[in-house]
């Protein structure tokens, strides 16, 4: 599997950001709430396969017997010539899309017509949650388009539904105030705490310890942006948000 493109930027607020202006109590990691539990082949996403007459097919997303997340194309038909190829995007490609020069994708290389595909969904990435990942794609090298600037041409997306439930249900973020490692500016949304801007000398100990949370959640809550680097750059807006990943 390849990861490739650029970073994700996060959705426009519906009102007008503010960052937290004092410190509150200090803040202390809330209590472990287990995730819930799925059943072995529980369907958590649904889309079809559309933007091409010569593709067609249904993508699912199943829960594995171990509680990870397989990806299913079933009746998959794909009539073109060329390296064709099957990914994801954390963004919503929409059926007729010519191309993803601007949007990073999650690859497992050339693929063939067969009734069903699985591939797996890498569990350390999506940290046992992969609803951020919009959209299923069906892409072909095109030397011509990508000469153009045309990154991957696609040919055929399925922008899924996803009905999973909330994995981390004890994942609530609190800003207790700025430390010496942790001096960043929390935005405020709604009442709620959007976004964390990185200021130099940063550490993520310290920022997550400010907020309350772990390292793990601060993964979960950036799977496009950090994905497991523990540095972080002064200026970087990491989200805080769920509903936001």
């Amino acid at each position: 599997m390849v990861l490739s493109g650029c970073t994700l930027t996060g959705t426009t607020a519906a009102s007008t950001p503010t960052p937290s202006a004092t410190p509150t109590a200090s803040a202390t990691p809330t209590p472990t709430v287990e995730a819930p539990e799925l059943a072995e082949g529980t369907v958590v996403a649904t889309g079809a396969l559309a933007g091409d007459d010569r593709v067609s097919g249904e993508a699912e997303v199943r829960v594995t017997e171990v509680g990870t997340f397989e990806l299913h194309l079933i009746d998959f038909r794909a009539d073109h010539s060329g390296e064709i190829s099957v990914g994801w995007s954390p963004r919503v490609v929409e059926p007729g899309t010519p191309c993803t020069s601007s949007i990073m994708t999650l690859d497992y290389g050339n693929i063939s017509e067969h009734p069903s595909l699985v591939f797996p969904v890498m569990s350390d990435f999506t940290r046992g949650d992969p609803s951020f990942l919009r959209t299923v794609l069906i892409t072909l090298y095109d030397e011509v388009a990508f000469a153009k600037g045309c990154y991957i041409s696609v040919l055929s997306s399925a922008v899924l539904t996803w009905t999973l439930p909330d994995m981390r249900p004890g994942l609530v973020v609190e800003d207790s105030g700025r430390t010496g490692g942790a001096s960043g500016i929390v935005t405020i949304v709604d009442g709620e705490p959007r976004n964390y801007t990185v200021a130099p000398n940063d550490l993520i100990a310290e920022v997550t310890a400010r907020l309350g949370i772990t390292i793990d959640d601060l993964f979960y809550l950036n799977p496009t942006t950090i994905a497991g680097s523990h540095m972080l750059q002064a200026g970087d807006v990491l989200n805080l948000s769920k509903a936001h990943r």
